[in-house]
């Protein structure tokens, strides 16, 4: 049996507040099966069913910066009124070789996984250190996509 794509696929934008770090996923218009999650780094999906989920964060990297970052996408499910974090993958980034007049390199990481969500389950993808992060809404995404059978 074939996979269809759904119709709409759910593309969100990122959200950094700065003076705390943290690193939130925002609503694109049009996309009605997918809320913001106002506490962590998630958006809630509110159809169950098999995505694809692709996500790309960009790391600007200087002399001075760490030398390995990267991120990661896990989903928390709430089964019975217990929440339930299941890692999916993450990637980590090593610091390019940088020659001493190299002001800043950017760097993106991507992640391509399939997931199988529940009903108002969240997908989350979070940074290892989110002060290192190229803030743009071109660079930084998650695109959910739901497949029907």
């Amino acid at each position: 049996m074939l996979c269809n794509y759904a119709r709409n696929p759910i593309f969100v934008e990122q959200i950094f507040f700065p003076e705390s770090h943290i690193f939130r996923w925002k609503k694109s218009e049009g996309s009605n099966s997918v809320l913001q999650s106002n506490n962590d780094p998630c958006i809630v999906l509110i159809q169950p069913g098999l995505y694809g989920t692709f996500s790309q964060i960009t790391f600007k990297f200087s002399p001075s910066s760490l030398d390995r970052v990267g991120h990661s996408l896990y989903v928390i499910s709430n089964v019975t009124g217990n929440e339930t974090e299941t890692m999916i993958t993450k990637r980590t980034l090593d610091k390019p070789q940088l020659t001493p007049n190299t002001y800043v390199y950017l760097l993106p990481s991507n992640i391509n996984a399939f997931v199988s969500i529940g009903s108002g389950d969240k997908v989350c993808v979070s940074p290892s250190t989110s002060d290192m992060v190229y803030i743009s809404a071109v660079d930084n995404t998650l695109t959910a996509v739901r497949f029907k059978s």
